[in-house]
């Protein structure tokens, strides 16, 4: 008797298990934040089995509510364990031999950033030290403002505008300095040059006391995904070296684009004969 109690119980958590994972997957593949009603249309359950495993899954981090609290969509843990896979697979190891050449080149630290578009945020998911000691840590896989910083203003530049107008709306102080965004047409025209440039270039905005250059990354159908950057504690930059290392990280970001499969890097990246400063 206590063996078929168990077995009925193995056989409800495994349920359990299967439909969380499936909820898990439409929420993944979904475009947009995805209501009760549409999973339950979508995956045949009952809204109140729906509402169940989404709390449950909320509890988890792996789900969070949307902005008007009655959609869902993927949660920072659920990107968080989503990176950590990713780290082990493709992006990350066909980026280091790129960024191993940005730094054989510069000699300075380097990273690459994913965006992350359900959470509008960025992360670090691969780094290459120089020889030069860093003062400072840069955390893996944790998610930070896209608004700030030139490894993630390299990516905020070139999303849909809509897109950047929703993350102005939303947006936070500088976490290095305090400061605020400048007016949105002002901001707007800060993402254009940075689209014209081909780079951005950064001081004290993410992290006091480093300066950052980046480029963006883009995928197959030409929509930018990550940035590849390079860091320089502030105390030891001279900014003559920008030319230099701006041309250095933009050519190996297009050369690990169109290793991803942009055919259209060549038209996407500026030359190193045409970055403007």
């Amino acid at each position: 008797m206590p063996r078929n109690g168990n077995s009925a119980r193995e056989t409800d958590t495994l349920g359990t298990v299967a439909r969380a994972a499936v909820i898990l997957r439409s929420l993944a593949e979904a475009d947009e934040d995805v209501s009760i009603k549409a999973l339950s249309d979508q995956l045949q359950l009952a809204p109140s089995t729906i509402h169940r495993l989404l709390h449950l899954l909320m509890e988890q981090g792996l789900v969070e509510r949307g902005e008007n609290g009655h959609r869902y969509h993927a949660g920072t843990e659920f990107f968080r364990l989503g990176a950590l896979v990713v780290n082990k697979t493709r992006i990350p190891k066909l980026a280091l031999p790129y960024m191993r050449a940005v730094v054989d080149k510069c000699d300075e630290f380097c990273l690459l950033n994913l965006y992350l578009p359900a959470e509008r945020k960025t992360m670090i998911a691969q780094t290459v030290s120089s020889s030069h000691p860093l003062t400072y840590t840069h955390e893996k896989f944790k998610p930070s403002a896209v608004t700030w910083g030139a490894r993630s203003r390299a990516i905020l530049a070139h999303l849909p505008e809509d897109e950047v107008r929703s993350i102005y709306e939303s947006a936070d102080v500088s976490p290095a300095n305090g400061g605020a965004l400048p007016p949105l047409d002002e901001f707007l025209a800060i993402l254009a040059d940075i689209r014209r440039n081909g780079f951005v270039y950064s001081r004290s905005q993410k992290l006091q006391g480093a300066v950052g250059i980046a480029a963006p990354l883009f995928g197959a159908q030409g929509s930018v995904f990550g940035s590849m950057s390079v860091t320089v504690p502030e105390f030891r930059w001279d900014e003559k070296r920008l030319p230099e290392i701006s041309g250095i990280v933009i050519e190996q970001a297009r050369r690990l684009s169109s290793a991803l499969g942009c055919r259209s890097a060549n038209g996407l990246y500026r030359s190193q004969d045409r970055v403007r400063v």
